[in-house]
């Protein structure tokens, strides 16, 4: 019985079922009646006691709106796609990384082998350890490591037959290194002590590459003296070339004015001797020089003598008998001779009169040339070929080869560069083509001790008389464009 004044609410309630046989999904409405007072019994402690009740309809809300989970979709997709570029730059990057320590470690691996074929076994060692710790599964570098090591556990461990055990990788650390790089410093101080240069260098220019600053001041120090004392020795065996080149490497190191000095006198009198013959201008002023600086210097000052006086002779050859007073007159300072004053009064005459030799050479009675001149300097006629070939002096080198030399100039003795000489045996087959540098130089080094033909690659009709050069001999040959 419902209480007076207090109408019922009614409820309608909406329930699933279960799918039928179709696979619609069933509901059923069932209406509820709500009394008021268990309405008003929950709400009392809300209402006030006046307060009337009234009737209510319950509505569900969903708390998630639609369009809430697509919202969630688009966050989630995203946040993949965010995490998905990001994994693969890093996998990016870590794969750029490995390449580049590969490409290392195969660096420090042929550093190591080229180590081992000089013999240096120490800082292959060192190439090889840091090569093995930037790519431990490298098995060449394992064995090479194998070979090296002394102690039978470590060639177990590079040893590829069966299991092997494995090598630990340690970390080379700076005390490690300087620990190798002792090693082969003591070898070099042992050589250094001995006086074998050679072998010094050998062991401290190595140095010098693996490590740069390692003990600088202790290795420039041998270093200056054995390129010095190197120097000094080939200026002794004539070896004037490798001598200016020890000279040039001590004063990268340390600069000295007098070990400059010694640089320029050599470098003088190896002009001066290429320059024989081919260019007596250039020999005399290079002699001169010597001579100004140092008198007694090996035999500059004999060798200005005479290069004065060719000098004079080839200007008389060539109609400037004026120019050869000049020379005549200072030969003439240096030393006063009959055959001497003879060609000087010519001269004198001539330019006087403004006739020179008619023949077209001095032919002053008792002339001398210089010493080991040859009577014919080339095999063809003269005018043939592009080039006059002159071989000058026969030199005596310390090497158990012979060698040939010289320099090219075209007519106002500028050289020629990059021309292609020829040099052929006349005994058996062999030749070998070498080309001027910028100087106009060239050098055809450690040949057998034979009898060569000096050609001029495009000019076969310029070529030097076959000339036979021993074993300890270098033949200066010199060419110049007719």
């Amino acid at each position: 019985m419902r209480p007076a004044g207090l109408p019922g609410a009614t409820v309608t309630a909406i329930q699933r079922t279960a799918p039928d046989s179709s696979g619609a999904e069933g509901r059923a409405t069932r209406q509820l009646t709500v009394q008021p007072q268990a309405v008003a019994l929950t709400l009392n402690h809300l209402a006030p006691a006046h307060a009337t009740s009234v009737p209510r309809t319950l509505t569900r809300r969903d708390p998630f709106p639609a369009y809430a989970g697509a919202i969630i979709f688009m966050a989630i997709w995203l946040m993949a796609m965010l995490i998905g570029f990001g994994a693969a730059g890093v996998y990016q990057g870590m794969q750029d990384r490995t390449r580049n320590v590969l490409d290392s470690s195969l660096q420090h691996k042929e550093q190591g082998k080229a180590y081992i074929k000089e013999g240096n076994i120490e800082l292959a060692l060192v190439e090889l350890k840091y090569a093995r710790q930037l790519n431990p599964k490298d098995r060449e570098i394992v064995d090479l490591l194998a070979s090296l090591l002394p102690t039978p556990a470590a060639r177990t461990a590079g040893s590829t037959s069966g299991t092997p055990t494995p090598i630990p990788t340690p970390t080379l650390t700076k005390v490690s290194q300087d620990e190798v790089l002792g090693v082969a410093l003591a070898d070099a101080h042992k050589a250094f002590a001995a006086k074998d240069y050679d072998a010094a260098l050998l062991t401290l220019e190595g140095l010098r590459r693996v490590e740069p600053g390692y003990r600088k001041a202790e290795i420039d120090d041998m270093l200056y003296t054995s390129y010095l004392s190197l120097a000094r020795t080939y200026l002794s065996d004539e070896r004037w070339e490798e001598a200016i080149q020890k000279f040039d490497k001590a004063l990268a190191i340390r600069r000295s004015d007098d070990v400059a000095l010694e640089r320029q006198l050599a470098a003088d009198y190896e002009r001066g001797l290429t320059s024989w013959q081919a260019d007596w201008k250039r020999a005399v002023e290079s002699f001169a020089e010597i001579v100004r600086i140092n008198p007694t210097y090996l035999d500059a000052r004999a060798r200005l003598y005479e290069a004065l006086v060719a000098y004079g002779d080839y200007l008389m050859d060539q109609g400037s008998p004026c120019l050869a007073v000049d020379q005549y007159t200072t030969a003439s300072a240096m030393g006063s001779t009959a055959q001497l004053e003879g060609k000087r009064s010519q001269a004198v005459s001539a330019c006087a009169t403004g006739v020179s030799n008619p023949t077209g050479s001095n032919a002053t009675p008792g002339a001398t040339r210089p010493p080991g001149q040859p009577t014919a300097t080339a095999t063809h006629p003269p005018g043939s070929g592009k080039y006059t070939v002159r071989v000058g002096d026969m030199l005596r080198t310390t090497d158990d080869t012979a060698s040939i030399r010289g320099r090219v100039a075209d007519k106002l003795n500028h050289p020629i560069a990059r021309l292609e000489l020829r040099v052929s045996s006349t005994t058996k087959k062999y030749e070998r083509a070498e080309t001027t540098d910028e100087y106009g130089q060239y050098s055809f080094d450690g040949l057998d001790a034979d009898t060569y033909i000096l050609t001029v690659g495009s000019d076969p009709a310029s070529s030097s008389a076959a000339l036979t050069i021993g074993s300890k001999q270098r033949a200066v040959i010199n060419l110049s464009a007719n």
